[in-house]
């Protein structure tokens, strides 16, 4: 069975393979998988602490990095949803 990073690697992959992000794009996205990772670990860091202490998770605190990881996916599915440009080099305004 596939691990979540697997899975979200080989996703990107295969994304990737459909169409490549423009050069502005690429450092960005890059960067945000660096983030992502690095959320992860952070993740397992709070879990391990809190199997540690035998103390859960304040729910409060889960609910606010509920509401700040559904920021990111809302940003991101609004990112996918975006009209492709005209690429006659106009350019609309407004």
């Amino acid at each position: 069975m596939l691990d979540r990073m697997t899975t979200a690697n080989y996703h990107h992959t295969v994304a990737s393979a459909l169409q490549m992000p423009s050069v502005k794009q690429a450092p960005v996205i890059e960067r945000l998988h660096y983030l992502m990772q690095e959320c992860a670990v952070v993740a397992a860091a709070v879990r391990d602490n809190a199997m540690d202490d035998g103390e859960p998770l304040d729910p409060a605190e889960l609910i606010d990095l509920i509401s700040d990881y559904q920021v990111v996916l809302d940003l991101l599915d609004e990112a996918f949803n975006v009209e492709p440009a005209q690429q006659n080099g106009a350019c609309s305004i407004g």
